[in-house]
Order: structure tokens, then C-alpha cells, then sequence
């Protein structure tokens, strides 16, 4: 029995804390994301320029995947690539990680 608590609660820590993101993480992303909130709304709930997706509701890893895509310039989504590259090439990998990390808290 106690083998099994054990077990259990070595995974439950190895899962949350595979996901866990510092609330300074979190901070910087809510410093970044005030020039995205102009066209997406302050808690990503408005399509920006009444053409993207809505960024609620979308997972961290998602929406990094997206803006490192935006970044490289391998994404055009509704012609809004080129926008979006020169919006997020100054930031760094690690800029970019922290603003997806605040966004999906959305």
C-alpha cells in the first residue's frame, strides 16, 4: 500500500512538474504581451484584425511553436507573417517562451 502511494505521487510531481513555469516566467511574458494585446485583446480573446485565431485557449507549446514559426518566417497566416516576423525579431527564444507561457494562461 504505502508502495503504491509512493509510486503515485512520484509520478503526479514528475507530470506537474515537467509543466511548471516560475511566476517570473510569467511576469516577463505579461511585459511582452502588452504590444499584442493592441490587436488581440488583454486576455487574448479577440481575433486581431478580425482575422487570426483566438490565442485563449491555446497551450504553451502551441503557441511558441507559432511564434518561433512567425519569427523564422516559415508562417503566413492571413498575410500577417512578414507583420509578425518584424514584431518578434528582436526577441530571443527565451522572450518568445515566456510570452506563450502568460498567453496560455489565457
Amino acid at each position: 500500500m504505502i508502495y503504491n502511494r509512493l509510486f503515485f505521487l512520484t509520478v503526479l510531481t514528475l507530470l506537474t512538474g515537467c509543466n511548471s513555469v516560475s511566476q517570473e516566467t510569467i511576469d516577463t511574458g505579461a511585459k511582452l504581451y502588452t504590444k499584442c494585446s493592441e490587436c488581440h485583446g488583454e486576455k487574448g480573446n479577440r481575433k486581431a484584425l478580425e482575422k487570426s485565431a483566438l490565442l485563449q485557449g491555446q497551450s504553451k507549446a502551441e503557441i511558441e511553436k507559432k511564434l518561433k514559426a512567425y519569427k523564422a518566417g516559415t508562417r503566413n497566416v492571413t498575410g500577417m507573417g512578414a507583420w509578425k516576423k518584424g514584431m518578434l525579431k528582436h526577441m530571443s527564444d527565451t522572450d518568445i517562451e515566456a510570452l506563450a507561457a502568460y498567453i496560455s494562461t489565457f
